[in-house]
């Protein structure tokens, strides 16, 4: 019978995750009990869901079923001032962890504050993920002529000096919209993007943008919200091969939707969003037989309102 015994490095290496992942707890747990509380003014907001709309490291499409979480807490500070939390595990960039405030002037609105990167390690390499990654949320949104919105804000985490960074993977977004309201249904074009990078030899990049159109139906003393969405889609994956760099796109239509319930303190929510069809699949300017894959993100949660 043959001995198989695990490395000390690699006993070192299953440690060091241990401490990472308890450390990443600990973080969490400090901020949400030293996060500052104004009384009477405090959401508290959980949510889950998976979706498979993306590549795995390997360039395979669809990347599989994906888990995703979020958790924030919002809080006002002051009457122009407002603070919030967030933890997000997001199906293609990864998980963040992320501290924002909020200043609201007139018809302007300004966000800003730290987002990192949370133990987000491709999973190919040895080489053990950063704890945090640092990086920086911006954020501004105007609302004018009680009627006109405009919004545009971006979360990045910074490189570190090296170029290859034993798997480390790098998550970025961005988001620019604007919206028209009118009486109890607000329209609005938005152009979106998710990034995950992982530099060096083997790695790789994807890219998920959206161009939509998304509105919001709602009725007067009514608990229900609904959304109804139409999205177009490019999905782009590139990495090193062995005849040169792999280059895959995606095009595709989507269609979401959502719906809220309101009872007192309580806001539930489910929203999703699923393809219609596969307009193109390239691989290295050749056709790509991926057939029409159903790609698919769902997310249900609910909100608290402490007063």
């Amino acid at each position: 019978m043959t001995d198989i015994r695990r490395s000390p490095a690699a006993d070192s290496r299953t440690d060091s995750r241990k401490r990472q992942k308890a450390a990443g707890f600990a973080l969490m747990l400090a901020a949400l009990l030293i996060f500052p509380v104004k009384a009477g003014a405090l959401e508290l907001s959980l949510s889950g869901g998976a979706g498979n709309a993306g590549f795995t490291a390997d360039g395979d499409f669809p990347s599989g079923i994906r888990p995703a979480f979020s958790l924030g807490i919002q809080s006002d500070i002051s009457d122009n001032l407002s603070a919030g939390f967030f933890v997000r595990q997001d199906t293609l960039s990864g998980r963040t962890v992320a501290a924002e405030f909020s200043y609201t002037g007139g018809f302007l609105t300004l966000t800003a504050g730290p987002v990192f990167g949370l133990l987000n390690g491709s999973g190919e390499k040895t080489g053990q993920p950063l704890l945090l990654q640092p990086g920086l949320r911006l954020g501004i949104s105007m609302f004018f002529l009680d009627c006109i919105t405009l919004e545009a804000s971006s979360d990045i985490c910074l490189r570190t000096a090296t170029e290859d960074t034993g798997g480390q993977m790098y998550p970025a977004q961005a988001r620019l919209a604007a919206g028209v309201a009118f009486p109890f249904i607000l329209c609005s074009l938005a152009a979106s993007q998710k990034s995950a990078e992982v530099p060096g030899d083997g790695g790789y990049r994807q890219i998920r943008t959206d161009y939509g159109l998304y509105t919001r139906v709602f009725g007067k003393n009514s608990p229900f919200r609904f959304d109804v969405n139409f999205i177009y889609r490019e999905m782009d994956f590139s990495a090193p091969g062995d005849t040169g760099r792999r280059e895959t796109e995606i095009r595709t239509l989507v269609i979401g939707g959502g719906v809220e319930f309101c009872i007192t303190r309580f806001t539930f929510f489910l929203n999703g969003e699923g393809s219609l069809y596969t307009l193109s699949a390239k691989q290295d300017g050749g056709k790509l037989d991926t057939g029409n894959p159903f790609l698919y993100d769902i997310q249900a949660g609910v909100r608290i309102l402490f007063r």
